[in-house]
């Protein structure tokens, strides 16, 4: 094994619970009265999920394989021992993961706005005490329920002190307006004030806010589902968020990176013509966007090339070198346990390897500002 791939720092795992009285059990005792548990019955309905709806399916499987604990016990990602030898323990070994949730980071959409913040303050705390305290490896992210911006902020603050948290998770859209919306900045403010980095996931954005409407099979989902975080890296830029918080930093993850090249030469070119629009920025968007923003790998996009896999990731990285220090904004995440998670000496092959130790370590101690244990 390479010695530039030791140590790596992945930036998104997502873990779960094995049933959700697991969560429920942190809430308080009307609501589990309300939701009743997986061993009861509540009412006529039986249980209520605090799962969101989610109408696109893989048509093969969702997770990898082997990531399913044995015996149909639970979801994959719910079994800390499965996880910590396929993520923290498996070569090259992890110096630390940042655990991002399941289906658990869209809790802010559901449609019961009470209920969806008693769900987020009821994960936060199931993540503290049930992985966070398991393993010094592991990180956490404070679940925002940014659908109440000042409940998001008095939350940020309730659990961004412990030493394990290393930002806040921006998933569930429960507004539908942009990231980069005024009635986001009690969140940013705190998160700011905290030293706390935003992680927007993709894939929290309802179906019919992609441009063309909703998408009708998995595969123009998934093609598309990039789509609502660029809007976000957008908005927070000209919106001005990064210019009333300029501490801030962004990681987006889950929507490739092919897209941003494009994205922030399409940027850079209109500003120059529109910014009486937007006089509140002081420099082209591109420089905000280097100096505030990061990547993740997952999924590190992927091409038909007629000279193989050769050609195909030195298209990538010609592709990657449009923008001036796009090595010092990309971030190793495995996405694990999704079906399209990658290993670091997957992604290696595809990057140049002088790229290697920023990509694998530095740019996630960089962004995360990870305690010194970490950083050894």
């Amino acid at each position: 094994m390479p010695s530039h791939l030791s140590g790596v720092i992945d930036a998104c795992v997502h873990q779960h619970w094995r049933t959700q009285d697991d969560v429920t059990s942190y809430m308080p005792q009307g609501w589990r009265e309300f939701l009743g548990t997986a061993r009861s019955i509540a009412g006529r309905y039986g249980q209520i999920s605090i799962n969101t709806p989610y109408p696109y399916i893989h048509p093969v499987d969702d997770f990898l394989p082997d990531s399913y604990p044995a015996g149909g016990r639970g979801t994959p990602g719910s079994d800390f021992d499965m996880l910590k030898a396929q993520v923290l323990d498996v070569k090259p070994d992890r110096q630390a993961a940042v655990l991002s949730f399941h289906t658990g980071m869209f809790a802010p959409t559901l449609a019961n706005t009470y209920l969806a913040l008693e769900v987020c303050r009821a994960i936060n705390n199931w993540n503290t005490e049930q992985w966070l305290s398991k393993d010094s490896r592991l990180y956490g992210l404070v679940l925002a329920p940014n659908h109440l911006p000042e409940e998001a902020a008095s939350e940020i603050r309730r659990i961004g002190g412990n030493r394990q948290i290393a930002g806040v998770l921006m998933a569930g859209n429960g507004l539908g307006m942009p990231f980069g919306h005024p009635l986001y900045h009690p969140i940013y403010q705190v998160a700011s004030d905290m030293d706390l980095p935003i992680v927007i996931h993709y894939g929290g954005d309802a179906a019919d806010q992609l441009g063309g409407g909703p998408p009708k099979t998995y595969t123009e989902w998934r093609i598309l589902s990039g789509e609502p975080v660029m809007s976000h890296v957008v908005s927070c830029i000209g919106q001005g968020v990064f210019v009333k918080f300029p501490k801030l930093r962004v990681l987006v993850t889950g929507a490739g990176v092919a897209w941003v090249p494009w994205m922030m030469w399409r940027f850079d070119a209109n500003y120059k013509s529109m910014r009486r629009e937007a006089p509140w920025l002081t420099k082209l968007p591109s420089e905000f966007l280097r100096q505030h923003c990061y990547f993740s790998t997952w999924p590190l996009d992927l091409s038909s090339h007629p000279l193989g896999e050769a050609g195909a990731s030195d298209a990538l990285q010609r592709l990657l070198r449009g923008i001036d220090g796009i090595e010092d904004m990309l971030v190793y995440a495995s996405g694990y346990p999704y079906h399209d998670a990658e290993q670091p000496d997957e992604v290696a092959a595809r990057l140049p390897e002088g790229w290697h130790d920023k990509v694998f370590r530095e740019n996630a101690r960089q962004f995360f500002r990870f305690p010194q244990a970490a950083a050894a």
